[in-house]
């Protein structure tokens, strides 16, 4: 089984047995732009870009131009998990994400990778480490 732990700036997938004893990182995935400071990627002043992420911010406002950042995550993610899946090596899936996140992963997830997909929480929780996840899935009473 496989568990994707995500929210808007990073997301990281692991592998279990089944009684969540065995757990391994498999690959982590990060919002590049999202991660640079605000000040970095949006200013005080209409029609002013400051930087070469920032071209479609006039045109789009800081909010909007956030969001289409997030979207591109989920997609980048679920591209992953879809090859992933056409190859035969995901066919269980559990979601772990921040809820805003899990709303736009949801929007993005196709018919296919729907099937595959066990469990879902709105939880904001992130790790790149297989035991503090299996702390959380412990405390949280969670079982696949």
């Amino acid at each position: 089984m496989h568990i994707l732990l995500a929210n808007n700036a990073h997301a990281s997938l692991f592998q279990s047995d089944k009684f969540l004893v065995n757990i391994t990182f498999l690959k982590k995935f990060e919002n590049e732009i999202f991660l640079e400071k605000d000040s970095s990627i949006f200013t005080d002043r209409a029609g002013t870009s400051r930087t070469s992420n920032t071209s479609n911010q006039v045109k789009m406002g800081e909010s909007h131009y956030k969001e289409e950042l997030v979207l591109k995550f989920c997609k980048e993610i679920v591209d992953h998990l879809d090859k992933m899946a056409l190859d035969k090596k995901l066919t269980n899936l559990n979601i772990i994400c921040e809820p805003s996140f899990l709303g736009e992963l949801r929007n993005e997830i196709t018919p296919a990778l729907k099937k595959l997909i066990n469990k879902e929480l709105a939880k904001n929780f992130y790790t790149e480490k297989p035991l503090e996840l299996g702390e959380f899935l412990k405390n949280h009473e969670l079982t696949y």
